[in-house]
């Protein structure tokens, strides 16, 4: 019985091996013109480089946060389920491959424990960079906070309009 058991183990190996599902990948270069970048799995010890990975960021039909990554970023990558060229190429026959390396998408950063960022704001939503000296703050109390150590400036083709009960200048 031992012996089937390690066959059965053996094959399902054999059958994960090529499953792609998420990685941890670093990114070798950026194509801003595009949005996709080229990454390398951290998993794989022959370093394969998975090319063209779309740089995915929060959005919808009218709004979008990016993060500007950079080379050498550390980035989640999933694999789609299936072949994602005729969502990323506007229609076409889609391809019978499953969770290929082709159809890897970046979906967000990694932040490692061993480079903490700073524990302020933990429950706010958090625009910032990671020494948190320039920032836009919404806290759960409603109030919305801006603070740069540069200057900030407002640009508009029309009005701006300040209100409040008071106004402050300094």
């Amino acid at each position: 019985m031992s012996d089937f058991n390690d066959y059965l183990e053996a094959k399902q190996n054999d059958m994960l091996q090529g499953l792609n599902t998420c990685a941890i990948c670093r990114i070798e270069k950026i194509d801003y013109d595009e949005m996709k970048a080229d990454v390398t799995p951290l998993f794989d010890e022959g370093l394969t480089l998975i090319l063209n990975c779309p740089l995915g960021f929060h959005q919808n039909d009218k709004f979008l946060f990016r993060i500007p990554y950079e080379v050498g970023d550390l980035v989640v990558v999933v694999f789609s389920q299936r072949d994602i060229d005729n969502i990323y190429f506007d229609g076409g026959d889609q391809a019978v491959r499953t969770h290929g390396l082709e159809d890897a998408i970046i979906i967000g950063g990694v932040q490692k424990f061993t480079n903490p960022i700073a524990k302020e704001h933990v429950k706010d939503v958090v625009i910032s960079d990671k020494q948190f000296k320039n920032k836009f703050i919404i806290k759960d109390t409603g109030v919305i906070f801006v603070e740069s150590v540069e200057i900030i400036i407002f640009l508009s083709q029309k009005d701006v309009i300040i209100k409040g009960q008071k106004i402050w200048l300094n």
